[in-house]
């Protein structure tokens, strides 16, 4: 049972990574994680606009 169903779009497992122990798991009553992977393209719909969430390089 969830309370939540979240789709996220990575670059890969490294981001993924990130994104679970930099955001998820710092939420306030997140206790638990699931997760599953699509192993091949379901449906491909274009292009995400992405641009915008790359990473500030100094």
């Amino acid at each position: 049972e969830s309370d939540f169903l979240l789709q996220v779009v990575v670059a890969d497992l490294a981001a993924y990574e990130r994104f679970l122990s930099g955001t998820l798991l710092r939420l306030p009553g997140v206790i638990d994680i699931r997760s599953n992977f699509a192993i091949q393209t379901v449906k491909s719909q274009g292009e995400l606009p992405l641009a915008h969430l790359t990473e500030n390089e100094d």
